[in-house]
């Protein structure tokens, strides 16, 4: 069946747009956001080497260095651990890595495929069982251990000279002058952003329908 002429402009139009919403607006239509309230500072940062089979990376986390007001705020949001890694300029890696959380003598451990990573950007792990209140205060690290990837097939995570949060651990020794880039987020919901969404869809759909309409009748 093919549609008279009158009829291709608004419904390409419709078609094209609702593909535009679908693709640059898809975030908007969850209802959660992310919220970073601890991180270490991007300084002088070196790659820590390769995460291979055997390396091994502890960073504490200072919980003393919330953001202002971070746990009246988010005190009942989860928690996410956000790491800044690096695939050495968009190599292709393969093998496995873990990236775990450890609160008290608990590990909270994800294994992440290394052909996932991106080059320099925070892969963010969240916890849902895991309420900022519920780790905040208590003895906790980041660890990043390296499983299956070979040397050259690997990727990296990045240091920072800013140390605050207190020297990291590389392979049972200790570097008092380098910290693990990374941040803590929490996972906050947000409802009005995705009614918002959902409103500026339906305003949309109504406005190619009425524009179809009238030309339908023209």
């Amino acid at each position: 069946m093919i549609l008279p002429r009158q009829y291709t402009l608004p419904l390409l139009w419709v078609v094209l747009f609702s593909a535009f919403l679908l693709t640059r607006l898809s975030n908007a239509y969850t209802d959660k956001s992310f919220h970073t309230v601890l991180s270490s500072r991007f300084e002088h940062s070196i790659p820590a080497g390769e995460v291979v089979t055997g390396f091994h990376l502890k960073q504490p986390i200072d919980w003393n260095l919330l953001y202002k007001d971070a746990l009246s705020q988010d005190d009942s949001n989860a928690v996410c651990v956000s790491v800044l890694l690096a695939n050495y300029n968009n190599r292709k890696n393969d093998g496995s890595f873990s990236l775990s959380l450890q609160v008290d003598s608990h590990r909270h451990r994800t294994v992440v495929d290394a052909k996932t990573v991106l080059d320099n950007a925070y892969r963010r792990i969240c916890y849902d069982n895991l309420l900022l209140r519920d780790v905040a205060n208590k003895s906790a690290a980041i660890i990043v251990e390296g499983i299956d990837s070979r040397p050259g097939r690997a990727i990296t995570t990045w240091m920072t000279k800013d140390a605050i949060h207190g020297g990291a651990v590389l392979n049972n020794r200790t570097l008092p002058d380098r910290s693990l880039t990374f941040r803590i987020d929490t996972k906050r919901s947000d409802g009005k952003k995705r009614i918002h969404a959902i409103i500026l869809t339906i305003i949309c759909g109504m406005s190619g329908t009425l524009l179809f309409s009238i030309h339908r009748h023209t």
